[in-house]
This record gives C-alpha cells, structure tokens and sequence, in this order.
C-alpha cells in the first residue's frame, strides 16, 4: 500500500492538469476489463472527484484574479501578496490530495490483474500508452 500511495504522489502532475485517470468513456476501462458494477462505481469515484475539482478550481480562478489586483495596484502589499499566494497553493494542494484519494478508490475496487494494468497506465506504460525514452538535446 506505502508503495502504491509513493506511486500516486510521484506520478501526480499540477493541480491543474486533468485527473491522471481517464474518464469513464476512456481507453483504459475497456483495458482493464471491468464489470458493471466497477464501471457504475468507477463512474460514481470519477463524478465525486470532478465535482469537487470544480468547485476548488472555482475558487483557484477568483484567487488568481484578487492576486492580479494586489500585483498592478500602485503600492503592492507584500503581506497580502504572499498570503493570496499561500491560499492559491493550499487550494492547489487539496485538488492532488482528491486526486489521490480518487486514484486510491478506483484502486480498491479493482482485482489484482486489474490493479497491475492500473498502475502501468498511471506510470504511462499501459496498453494504448507509448512512453519514448527522453532524448538529449544536441548543442
């Protein structure tokens, strides 16, 4: 579990970034096999969690706009501008928390077969994701 949890905590990308699992219509529902009763489920996680995200992205937008306001005023408070920047990030940081939380759901109602596939499509090495080997660049 400790190793799952690592995983999901590594593989996270920005708040902002879509949910590291697809939605319900995606590719990696047919992969993974599920039954009825884990795609009406795995749809219940997914709605729960975007519900959520938009409600915090709401609040994300209107924040970065009141930021906007204290950067162009004529005198820009540094106090005001540091703690619209700490709440800006605490919102952020709860969206990756429900993005785990939904990843760890899915990952439970899954068998093990299912939960290998998972974990491979979460790492972008599932079926249907082709991760290339970084290139360096030349100079």
């Amino acid at each position: 579990m400790f190793y799952f949890l690592t995983l999901l905590f590594l593989v996270q990308g920005g708040p902002n970034k879509p949910a590291t699992t697809p939605g319900p219509g995606h590719r990696i529902v047919e992969y993974l096999n599920l039954t009825e009763s884990q795609k009406k489920e795995w749809d219940r996680i997914h709605i729960k969690f975007q519900k959520d995200i938009n409600e915090l992205n709401y609040k994300i937008r209107n924040k970065e706009i009141e930021l906007r306001e204290i950067t162009l005023s004529d005198e820009v408070d540094l106090k005001k501008l540091k703690k619209k920047m700490e709440e800006i990030a605490r919102l952020k940081y709860e969206i990756s928390l429900k993005r785990i939380d939904m990843q760890l759901s899915i990952y439970k109602l899954l068998n093990e077969e299912q939960r290998k596939e998972f974990l491979q499509f979460l790492l972008g090495y599932g079926k249907g994701h082709h991760r290339r080997p970084h290139k360096m660049r030349r100079r």
